[in-house]
This record gives structure tokens, C-alpha cells and sequence, in this order.
């Protein structure tokens, strides 16, 4: 039975601190907020944070994941998705991105649309809406929130996504794999006009989500490199991995979300428990980015113990953020394990300790990769509620990501979308393409309009092709 240990009162529990302090973060990042009192799990007891683990040593390879989707791979070869609007080349667009804010001319949503209006002449909210439309590709809008899931090419796993927050911040949520360093750099050309990165977000240490780490700081210029602490550290998680992120913090201004109080680049430090999260909650760009957990612990609540032999245990651990703009809401959480496939059930756990604070999203990104080990029930029921509001869900996948989308993940979130859509960067070989729109290799793109009012997702292929634009209320400022 998984276990609860006040982070920041160690003292409580019986465990000596890790040593030194529990680290100095600039007043910039986001305060430390009090434990918020939030519902523990029933059964949960309080208890000591477990000690270090093993030295780290190779994780989440190409192999892994083909040996783990063998076990589930008797899904369908992926097929070509219907497309709901007319094909429509980047090269068409009508407007250009400017260079120095990003943002586009015009926005090539239909402004009559019925979902623009927040009220009705009744001052009630409006209709839930959602329809398909014909639309170029979605490029940002300054004062509206943009991301892109980028297809990334190759035969390595991986998973990053640019985001333009309404302020103009811009963000790379994830690098991919070493081999994926050129597709970020050009989705970043494409999208920005400029190499510059105000923030980067580091979900957790696995290669496929941050070995690409040295060749973008090469490349572009990052501001600040958020990350969940180089604490806890499995065998999962590579020293190869971990040394890059380490090597970085001369580059960037870091910000670790938890801490041991060591700072050194030492395999030994990285292994050492947490003795605190200074870091939780992060904001930036006036609230639109948040990060409410991390490394399993959330309102100074830690789920223990948490898995140390395989993969799962660094994704266990990944961070749970939300990007917000209006009444729209998008939730992230890397890799984060939900309790399938012998994984620890660190959904549910967050969704007992957040609450409210974790909301109900208007577009869910699918944790690792649409697979079985994520989107749990728990998870799934919370931030995909069944009350007739029209909601997305979104995955990136890669071609070596074989089995992904699971059959069985799609089964459980396409019922709760209410209208809505699955869309995914690619379905690998395997994986579930019934009732999924896929982008083949390309983005999937999701931008706000009318100042959240509403939102449009999108999947353009790797031309350029618009496959399906989806015009949508957002449920926040919506009745059914």
C-alpha cells in the first residue's frame, strides 16, 4: 500500500534532511505555497521518504518500448484519417508570422461563429458548441494561448511541443531524443521567426524527452529550464540523460521544482530523496502556465514508495501542469503512470491531493504517449467529466512508439469527449486508428480565440496538409 510523507516536515517523519539547505530559487519563480490540508488518500499513512536508489544506468530504449507493445500490439495497422476540411498547404496560408512576437494578422477562425460570444443577450453563458471547419494552418496570435505536438522523425522515440503563452512567453515543453534536436529547432523557425526561448519545461528524465537538450541550447536561446529536481533519481533514468540537464544549468537559469540540497553533478547526489519541493507551485506568463506537482508529491504531499526497478518508476514521477487562457484549460503530465500495466497509480493520487486545482481540461494531453500505463479512471474521470461539454484529448507519438495509440486508452477517452476528437502527431504501427485523426507525423496544433472563449484543434501533416480543423466552446464558459 502506497504511502504519504509531509515533504518539508521531515522532521515529522523521522528522516534526517539530505544535506545543506533545500535549495535557493529566485523570488521569480513562483512562492512556496502551504500545505493546502487537500484529502489524503483513505488509506494512506504517514511515513518516512524512502532513501536513495541505485547508481542510474540505461532506461527507456527503443527496445523497451517495442517489447512492451508487442504485449498489446492486435490493434489495426494505422489507417489514413478522414479528413473534415479542405487540404490546405502552409504555403497558402493568408497570414505570415511575424518575427519579432509571433503573432499572426488575422485569425482564421469564422468570426460569426456562434462559439465566439462568452454571454448570450440573456447574459447567460452560450451553448456548448463544436463543429468542423476549413482553416489554414493555426500559427500563434499574440494575446491568445497556441501549443504544436511536433511529429518527430526518425527511428527514435520522443515527444516535444512548442508553446506561445497569450503574453507572447514562449515555451518548449519537452526536446525529444538526440536524434530529434533538427525537428524542434525548424518547428521553432516555423512557428517563432526567432531563436529565442523564454522558458523550457523538463517533465521528467527519460532520453526520448530531453537527450536533444545540448544541441538546442546550441542552437537556440533558453531563458529558464524548469525541471522536477535532480533528485530521486531511478536506474531508470540514465546518467548520460541526467548529466546533460546537470550540464545545462551553466546555460539557462534552472529552476528545480524539488530538491535535496545538493547541487553537484554527481551521480551519487542525484539518487538522494527529496527533503523539499521549494519549487511547487511554478508560474509564468501571468498564471497561463502552471505547475501544481512533481516528483510524486503534491501540496507537500508525497505518494511513497514509488517504483525503482524499471522505466516506469522516472515516469511515475513526471510533472503535472496546466496552461490556461479565459475559460480554457490544457493539462500535461509527461509520463506520469496511472496504475496499468504494474505501474504506481500516481494519477489518482494527484487527483485526491489537487482537487479543484487540477481542472476539468477543455484538451487533455494522453500521458506517455496514449499507452495503457496512463489515463486512468480516476485520472480520466476528473479532467474528461461526463457533463455533456465537448472536449479533446491529444497525444504525441512517434513512429517507434509501436502499439501507440493503446486500443484500450482510446476506448476509455473517446466516450467521455462529448463531440469531441483524439488527435494524435502519428498512430504508430499497431496502435488504434478507429475513431483517432491522425496527423501522420505532422503537428497537432490547438490555439484560443476571443480570448478563451473558445479554441481550435487542429492536425496538418507532414506537407503541410490541413487533415481537420475542429472549432469548440470552451467548457468553462459553456452550458450543454
Amino acid at each position: 500500500m502506497a504511502l504519504l510523507c509531509m515533504i518539508g516536515a521531515l522532521g515529522a517523519c523521522g528522516t534526517e534532511p539530505g544535506g545543506g539547505d533545500a535549495g535557493h530559487l529566485p523570488d521569480a519563480v513562483g512562492a512556496r505555497q502551504d500545505a493546502s490540508g487537500a484529502d489524503a488518500l483513505a488509506d494512506a499513512a504517514v511515513q518516512d521518504v524512502p532513501g536513495a536508489t541505485d547508481a542510474a544506468k540505461p532506461g527507456d530504449t527503443d527496445a523497451t518500448i517495442l517489447a512492451d507493445a508487442a504485449i498489446l500490439a492486435d490493434a489495426a495497422i494505422p489507417a489514413d484519417a478522414t479528413s473534415d476540411a479542405d487540404a490546405t498547404s502552409d504555403a497558402d496560408a493568408t497570414s505570415a508570422i511575424d518575427a519579432t512576437t509571433g503573432a499572426d494578422a488575422t485569425s482564421p477562425r469564422d468570426a460569426a461563429s456562434p462559439a465566439d460570444a462568452s454571454t448570450t443577450d440573456s447574459g447567460l453563458p452560450p451553448r456548448c458548441t463544436t463543429r468542423s471547419i476549413s482553416s489554414p494552418p493555426l500559427t500563434p496570435l499574440m494575446g491568445e494561448l497556441f501549443l504544436a505536438h511536433i511529429g518527430l522523425e526518425g527511428l527514435s522515440i520522443g515527444e516535444a511541443t512548442v508553446a506561445q503563452l497569450p503574453d507572447g512567453t514562449r515555451v518548449l515543453i519537452d526536446v525529444g531524443n538526440d536524434s530529434h534536436a533538427r525537428d524542434v529547432i525548424a518547428a521553432v523557425d516555423s512557428f517563432f521567426g526567432a531563436r529565442t526561448i523564454e522558458l523550457m519545461i523538463l517533465t521528467h528524465h527519460h532520453a526520448d524527452h530531453e537527450d536533444a537538450l545540448p544541441d538546442i541550447l546550441d542552437a537556440l536561446s533558453v531563458g529558464t529550464m524548469v525541471h522536477r529536481g535532480l533528485t530521486d533519481l531511478t536506474p531508470a533514468a540514465n546518467e548520460t540523460t541526467v548529466g546533460r540537464v546537470c550540464a545545462a544549468r551553466a546555460r539557462t537559469t534552472e529552476v528545480e521544482l524539488c530538491t535535496n540540497g545538493l547541487r553537484t553533478c554527481d551521480t551519487t547526489a542525484w539518487s538522494v530523496a527529496a527533503t523539499g519541493c521549494p519549487g511547487l507551485p511554478y508560474s509564468a506568463g501571468f498564471g497561463a502556465l502552471e505547475i501544481l506537482a512533481a516528483n510524486g508529491t503534491a501540496n507537500g504531499m508525497s505518494l511513497r514508495p514509488l517504483l525503482t526497478q524499471d522505466n516506469n518508476g522516472e515516469n511515475a514521477r513526471s510533472l503535472v501542469g496546466v496552461l490556461k487562457h479565459g475559460a480554457f484549460r490544457y493539462v500535461f503530465a509527461g509520463d506520469l503512470t496511472g496504475g496499468g500495466s504494474n505501474t504506481d497509480a500516481v494519477e489518482a493520487f494527484m487527483v485526491s491531493q489537487l482537487g479543484a486545482r487540477l481542472p476539468p481540461a477543455d484538451v487533455l494531453h494522453l500521458s506517455h504517449h496514449a499507452r495503457d500505463t496512463s489515463s486512468s479512471t480516476p485520472w480520466i474521470e476528473h479532467l474528461l467529466p461526463a457533463d455533456g461539454r465537448p472536449r479533446h484529448a491529444v497525444a504525441g507519438i512517434s513512429s517507434l512508439h509501436v502499439g501507440s495509440p493503446h486500443a484500450l486508452v482510446v476506448r476509455a477517452v473517446e466516450p467521455r469527449l462529448n463531440g469531441g476528437g483524439l488527435f494524435v502527431t502519428r498512430v504508430a504501427a499497431t496502435g488504434e486508428s478507429t475513431g483517432v485523426i491522425d496527423a501522420r507525423g505532422g503537428t497537432v496544433r490547438v490555439q484560443t480565440f476571443g480570448g478563451g472563449a473558445g479554441y481550435l484543434i487542429q492536425a496538418v501533416d507532414d506537407t503541410g496538409t490541413v487533415i481537420a480543423t475542429h472549432e469548440v466552446s470552451s467548457a468553462g464558459g459553456c452550458v450543454p
